[in-house]
C-alpha cells in the first residue's frame, strides 16, 4: 500500500481575498504558509508553462490541510479546474446553513440526516462555485 494518509486537499481559486474570507474568516481555517512559483519553477515543478502560481496552505482545527492555488497567465485546462467536492466536519450545522444564506452564499440543499441517520449534512458552493459538503455527526 502506497498511501498512508491524506496530506491535503488542493483547490483552484479565482480570488484570494474572497477565498480567504470564506475559508479563514467564515469557516475557521488558519493560514499557515504562503508562497509563489515563478515561470521557470512552474514548468519544473508542474510540467507545463504558465506565468505564476500563488499557493496558500490553510490548517483546520484538527490539523488537516487545505491548499489554495491561484494561477496567473495559464491556458492549460488544469489551471481552470477545481475539484469534485470538499467535505468538512462541522458543529451546529443549522446555524452554518443559515449564516451561509445570510452571507449570500449559495446553498444547494437543506441540512438532512443521511440514510444511516448518523450524520446531518448539506451541500453548498464556496465563492468560486466549488461544491462543498458540510457534515455534522449525530
Amino acid at each position: 500500500m502506497f498511501v498512508k494518509a491524506i496530506r491535503h486537499s488542493g483547490i483552484i481559486i479565482k480570488d484570494i481575498d474572497k477565498a480567504l474570507d470564506f475559508y479563514c474568516n467564515f469557516l475557521g481555517f488558519k493560514e499557515i504558509n504562503r508562497g509563489f512559483l515563478e515561470y521557470d519553477e512552474c514548468e519544473k515543478v508542474l510540467g507545463f508553462e504558465f506565468g505564476r502560481l500563488t499557493w496558500i496552505k490553510l490548517q483546520a482545527e484538527d490539523a488537516q490541510l487545505l491548499e489554495l492555488y491561484l494561477f496567473d497567465d495559464c491556458d492549460e485546462e488544469v489551471c481552470n479546474s477545481g475539484l469534485s467536492h470538499m467535505s468538512f466536519t462541522v458543529e451546529n450545522i443549522d446555524n452554518l446553513h443559515k449564516q451561509m444564506k445570510d452571507r449570500g452564499l449559495q446553498v444547494l440543499s437543506k441540512p438532512v440526516l443521511d440514510k444511516m441517520k448518523k450524520n446531518k449534512l448539506f451541500f453548498g458552493l464556496d465563492p468560486d462555485g466549488n461544491l462543498t459538503e458540510f457534515v455534522e455527526p449525530q
